[in-house]
Formats: structure tokens, sequence, C-alpha cells
């Protein structure tokens, strides 16, 4: 069996799991934007994301790259501009088309199906190449909730 593991952007922690790296089906972290905002993280970083920060977590996952990488935007909450504004919306799939590009992401859990629909209406080159997996913050817990996610 194979784990599903969070990550942490600690040096330490990437090394351990990379000793461990055949253990491994999968890794989940957020990104700290203030778009898309996990509940566990408090601090917010422009969704114009630093560059510099973006290196720093593409370092820690390289050693992970056989491991499937996705981004948590499971937060039940959504800044509403992620919805609306393509800059933002852009900039926050950009960051993800550069870790991509630099250490492979599989895809986003996500909680909100607007939020899946925001994000599929932005024609970005990304969007075909990831895998959108409901989150438990989902709460898919009807046969109607099931099937509106199943055919979104």
């Amino acid at each position: 069996m194979k784990l599903s593991v969070p990550f942490i952007p600690d040096p330490g922690y990437a090394d351990f799991l990379a000793q461990h790296v055949s253990a491994l089906a999968s890794i989940y972290f957020p990104l700290d934007t203030e778009t898309v905002m996990d509940a566990r993280v408090r601090s917010a970083i422009s969704s114009h994301a630093d560059t510099g920060e973006t290196d720093r977590l593409n370092a820690l996952l390289k050693s992970l790259r056989p491991v499937d990488k996705y981004v948590l935007a499971n937060t039940r909450f959504v800044h509403p501009d992620l919805y609306s504004n393509p800059v933002k919306t852009g900039a926050f799939l950009n960051r993800i088309a550069q870790m991509d590009d630099a250490t492979g992401i599989k895809g986003i859990v996500v909680a909100d199906a607007y939020l899946v629909n925001a994000l599929d209406q932005t024609a970005h080159h990304i969007i075909p190449k990831l895998s959108i997996i409901p989150g438990v913050n989902s709460m898919i817990d009807s046969r109607e909730k099931f099937l509106a996610w199943i055919f979104l």
C-alpha cells in the first residue's frame, strides 16, 4: 500500500519523504495565495506569486518528481476575485503551470464546483493536463451531489 501525505515546505521533511518515495502514491499542498487561502495557512502572498517562493517550493519538490502532486484549493472559502478577475485566476493557473513544468503537477483538490467552472472558463493551457479531485470539504453526502460532481 502506498500513502498519500500532506507536503510541508520544510527541507528536512522533503528529505524524509525523498528517502521514502517508494512508499508514496501522492502528496498534496496548498499554494499560499490571497485568492485561495487554505484554512491552515495564515500568511498571504500576492496571487501574482513571488517567483522566489515558487522556486523554493519547486526545489523542495524536485526530489519527489515520481510522486503525483496535487495543489490544495479545497477550502470552503475562495475569494470572489478568483471567480471573476481573470488576472488573478490567470496568475493562480500560471503558478500551477510553472510548477508543472518544474516538478509535475497532477491536479487540484477542490471543494467548490464554481471554482472548477471558473478555472475551466479561462481556457488556460494547463487546464487539460490537470485532474480535478473533489476534496472532503466538497461534502458529497448524497447521490445528487455525487452526480453533480461527476457531470461537472
